[in-house]
């Protein structure tokens, strides 16, 4: 009978971001659920316990309600307490403190501060990264990688029109039937929460290829900080892995390729943008490689393997044109998207040079 010890291998997972990297909660927050000091150029998350109990003592529930039923999305919890001659600097209602990074007051609506999006947080209102985040990304890196090294057995399921494309049967004949599914040999723990000091606020940009620079986007992201990193633990159950099929060799060998895969696609970003900082294939650090794409933000081709299963670069670039020209017809694709489909990148502004977001490192030891 096989030893127990011997049936897992066991692995520390250590996730490094290179550039800030966002996995939503779903929740946003409006100007009633946080304030920002501009003069510390820190946000405050307003905790909702504490502040009820305030308005609950300073007999201030009835008009607060009122106030937000007039305002709607509209409010502002830092006007509201001005006009009751309050001072929020007084107050101690608050749940945490965000970092801003760039962020500056700004008279343009499209710069200044409005809804914030949430990381995703754990009981303890600590963040974490969840394990279907980073499993979800090995899995579509190792499917890509099949596909890239068995092109002419996936060529039959590549579709001109890409809403045809039936992923499912892409994945089952790479990992085998859903009652059976290869992955079930591969267990990935959520990492470890961590404080929300390692938080920071980014405002994100679209890159539309025919501009001359980024937009600007009324969108605020809770991110994870560059170089934050967390620990999570892999286990590989070897009674399930079939025929070896998850090594971690194999893992890092297709992270790589596909992070690769993203970078030709995107290519033409960078013959046009000189200045545009840290690519996704280049090296953030000279002892920590980009080797995955993660999060909310890190743009289509981290999610697709349209790129990897067309038959060739130009196919793939004119079907998925041809699939968002139909979709989005007033985003204009069919005229916009001659280099790359889709035609804007998601970015941000870290001290004046525009990033992709979620760019991070992935580094996987046996555990003695």
């Amino acid at each position: 009978m096989k030893d127990i010890k011997d049936q897992y291998s066991k692995y520390k997972l250590t996730l490094t971001p290179l550039t800030p990297i966002f996995i939503g909660s779903g929740e946003t927050l409006n100007k009633t659920k946080y304030y920002y000091n501009s003069a510390q150029r820190i946000i405050n998350i307003v905790d909702e316990k504490k502040l009820i109990k305030f308005l609950s003592n300073s007999n201030l529930i009835d008009d607060f309600s009122e106030y937000l039923l007039n305002s709607g999305s509209r409010g502002n919890l830092v006007n509201w307490l001005s006009e009751k001659r309050i001072n929020i600097n007084s107050l101690n209602i608050w749940k945490y403190q965000l970092k801003t990074g760039t962020l500056k007051d700004n008279r343009d609506p499209k710069k200044q501060l409005n809804e914030i999006k949430t990381f995703i947080k754990g009981a303890n209102i600590l963040p974490y990264i969840p394990s279907s985040s980073v499993k979800g990304a090995i899995r579509t890196a190792l499917l890509a990688y099949e596909i890239l090294n068995n092109k002419s057995k996936y060529s039959n399921f590549f579709n001109r029109d890409i809403a045809r494309i039936d992923i499912k049967k892409i994945e089952q004949e790479a990992f085998g039937a859903i009652s059976n599914n290869i992955f079930r040999a591969l267990r990935i723990s959520d990492s470890k929460e961590f404080s929300t000091e390692n938080l920071i606020l980014i405002q994100r940009y679209d890159y539309p290829i025919h501009k001359k620079e980024p937009n600007p986007m009324p969108m605020f992201l809770e991110c994870l900080n560059t170089f934050s990193a967390v620990k999570m633990s892999l286990i590989i159950d070897e009674e399930q892995n079939k025929n070896k099929y998850f090594t971690i060799e194999k893992i890092e060998k297709a992270l790589k390729l596909f992070v690769e895969v993203q970078a030709q696609a995107m290519e033409a970003f960078r013959k046009n943008i000189s200045q545009f900082g840290y690519m996704i294939d280049d090296e953030y650090d000279e002892k920590l490689d980009c080797n995955m794409c993660l999060g909310g933000a890190s743009g289509f081709w981290s999610k697709t393997i349209v790129y990897a299963l067309a038959p060739d670069k130009q196919t793939a670039l004119s079907s998925l044109r041809e699939f968002f020209d139909r979709s989005f017809r007033k985003h204009q694709h069919s005229l916009l998207d001659k280099q790359v489909s889709p035609h804007a990148m998601k970015l941000i502004n870290d001290n004046g040079e525009y990033i992709p977001i979620g760019l991070c490192n992935l580094k996987l030891e046996k555990e003695c």
